[in-house]
């Protein structure tokens, strides 16, 4: 609580699915130096793979969302999905916004922007390659 009076900066790391946000950095400067974290998450991860069970698609995005909400706790980071649709792993901007659209998946990350109202935005993703 005592952080929390030291400042007001807010940092938000937004990444493709759970488990890609840089958790160490969120929980540095949440623990560190106080900031208000935020972590955003395009999709809930139920394209990706599971290989300690047999859930897959919406059973999986049921645990992967699970996990980040527990992580997000241990970060103190308050924990945004954008819900976007996932499709595996996209390797261009390009391939990602003719399916997601470009207009709607602005529309979605210029929300949560606008309600969390971030000092600095990170990614650990590149521009042009790493998810697209």
């Amino acid at each position: 609580s005592l952080l929390d009076l030291g400042t007001d900066l807010r940092l938000m790391c937004v990444a493709a699915h759970p488990d890609d946000e840089d958790g160490a950095t969120l929980s540095m400067y949440r623990k560190r130096y106080g900031y208000h974290t935020i972590a955003v998450l395009a999709t809930r991860g139920e394209g990706g793979q599971n290989e300690i069970g047999p859930e897959l698609y919406d059973d999986l995005a049921v645990i992967r969302t699970d996990e980040m909400m527990g992580a997000a706790a241990v970060e103190d980071a308050e924990l945004h999905f954008l819900n976007y649709p996932e499709f595996g792993y996209s390797k261009t901007l390009e391939e990602t916004l003719e399916i997601w659209g470009h207009a709607w998946a602005l529309e979605r990350m210029v929300r949560v922007i606008r309600l969390t109202r971030p000092d600095v935005i990170i990614s650990n993703h590149g521009t042009r390659v790493d998810h697209g």
